[in-house]
């Protein structure tokens, strides 16, 4: 049975152009079909494509549906209040008819249609539904110039009833071009929960075109043990005067800046933050995610 997305996670349109960033709340449906998530996982081993040009949707506060809504922000830090960012003015591509309504440049490639014209710090969101605990492996679809490296792409998965959450599943290079479509693993595996999530595609870089993001359960994972260690993990003492944190489950774990930048990763019972500035910092381990504070 397919779930309905929760009314209150949308707010009208009219009310978002009213409101301040910091206090508006994110106004996605996922497209094409308006209440329902794209699913993934329900069975393992079986891909499931997030298709790029299908950023979320909108709904302009009187039940008319538009394409979307551009935030217009050109900021590194991506905010939560649009559907989508694009930074030109205009659709380009050669596609203005499949989302007409969104000034998101696409064109019909050799694969079918895909996002163009790439600029620096433009991004998506895209509602999906994962329907199982387990292992997920995330790839992206993309194409550039041969021999062009440099290029960054920016991945969060975030909990569709908190888009404050950071999330962040990929913050690195794309491998170098080839010239025609490639896949790229971004995440070998991740230890997600089933529920509903909002995927944030990040631009960093100009140039690629990309086509989708595809998405496999290679696992399953014991929902009673997920569950558990999630509920008793702790990182003590927080806030930590001397930035060492002790953790009481031994596990793989990731740091970030509160702008979903890695700067540590390790495995055990210890996080050493010492070395770092003091402020706050995302503690990411495969069942949970916790914040630092260093003092």
């Amino acid at each position: 049975m397919k779930t309905k997305l929760h009314k209150t996670l949308f707010f009208s349109a009219l009310a978002f152009l009213g409101m301040q960033a910091v206090s508006a709340q994110y106004v996605g449906l996922p497209f094409p079909d308006k209440n329902v998530p794209l699913e993934i996982g329900e069975a393992q081993n079986v891909e499931t494509r997030i298709e790029l040009e299908n950023f979320d949707s909108a709904e302009d506060g009187t039940g008319f549906y538009i394409d979307g809504i551009n935030t217009g922000d050109a900021t590194t830090s991506p905010p939560v209040t649009g559907t989508y960012n694009d930074k030109s003015v205009g659709s380009g591509g050669n596609n203005t008819t499949y989302r007409p309504g969104a000034d998101v440049d696409l064109m019909n490639d050799a694969t079918g249609i895909v996002v163009t014209g790439i600029q620096g710090q433009e991004y998506g969101l895209y509602t999906i539904e994962i329907k199982e605990d387990g292992d997920y492996d995330f790839t992206v679809n993309y194409r550039v110039n041969v021999d062009v490296g440099n290029k960054t792409l920016q991945v969060w998965l975030r909990d569709a009833n908190d888009l404050s959450s950071e999330g962040i599943l990929f913050n690195g290079k794309l491998d170098v071009g080839t010239g025609v479509y490639q896949d790229m693993k971004i995440v070998d595996t991740e230890a997600l929960t089933a529920g509903t999530y909002v995927l944030l595609v990040r631009y960093v870089s100009a140039g690629p075109r990309f086509d989708y993001i595809a998405v496999t359960r290679t696992s399953t994972l014991s929902v009673e043990e997920n569950k558990l260690k999630a509920s008793t993990f702790k990182a003590f003492p927080n806030p930590a005067n001397d930035g060492i944190f002790n953790l009481n489950i031994e596990t793989k774990w990731d740091v970030y800046t509160l702008l979903g930048s890695k700067v540590l990763e390790g495995e055990g019972k210890k996080v050493d933050l010492s070395t770092f500035a003091e402020g706050s910092y995302i503690l990411r381990t495969p069942f949970t995610s916790k914040m630092l504070i260093t003092q």
